[in-house]
């Protein structure tokens, strides 16, 4: 059973409502990760109450116990972030906010910034050229400051290849930056678990259930 007196009083949010932590609650997110990202929204407010209680590491480590199976714990901070950010403290609707791509809203989020206009302005914009366009809007950065990163032929076509692949499933424009970009955002998602056996799988060490 989770107690309080387990619970650490380090890396939390003070100004969550206060559960009486019995099992109920983290059931109930359990069986909501269950059901997967169409219950993102639910998701995210009870994560964020939650993390009154328990950081997100432990909460997934207890989403496990009982066989949900959390894309990363990251995963579950990016949508409290946004409930929070959002809902809470800017009062907006969930059925709204939750309509919108959750990187656009997180990336507004860790900014402070929270001109819903601004963002539907820009909701088609891939998620490079949304934070191209933040930074430019907020005064952070110029619109060219990305740095040079040297890869092998291989890779840049197999990044060309899999922008063409993007484009035409989301009808995004999509280049080998904007592709990278998004490669780098979805690693951030997936658990430890998840990325361990892809790692096995591209390197021959992958070795199936029997």
């Amino acid at each position: 059973m989770l107690t309080r007196e387990r619970l650490p009083s380090h890396n939390v949010a003070p100004d969550r409502p206060v559960y009486d932590l019995d099992e109920r609650y983290i059931d109930e997110l359990a069986e909501l990760v269950k059901e997967g990202a169409k219950r993102e929204k639910d998701i995210a407010r009870l994560a964020w109450a939650l993390n009154k209680a328990l950081t997100f590491r432990e909460m997934e480590a207890e989403l496990r116990r009982r066989g949900a199976s959390p894309f990363s714990y990251s995963w579950l901070a990016r949508l409290a972030k946004v409930w929070g950010f959002w809902v809470v403290k800017h009062q907006y609707s969930p059925d709204e906010i939750f309509s919108y791509s959750r990187t656009k809203l997180y990336m507004m989020a860790a900014k402070d910034f929270a001109d819903l206009d601004f963002l539907k302005s820009r909701a088609h914009l891939s998620d490079g050229e949304f934070a191209t366009e933040l930074k430019r809007e907020l005064g952070l950065a110029a619109a060219n400051d990305g740095v040079f990163l040297r890869i092998t032929r291989h890779a840049h076509d197999t990044l060309k290849e899999q922008a063409e692949r993007l484009q035409r499933l989301t009808g995004h424009a999509m280049n080998p930056a904007s592709t990278a970009e998004f490669a780098a955002e979805m690693l951030a998602y997936l658990s430890d678990e998840a990325v361990m056996k892809v790692w096995a799988v591209l390197h021959g060490e992958y070795q199936p259930e029997a």
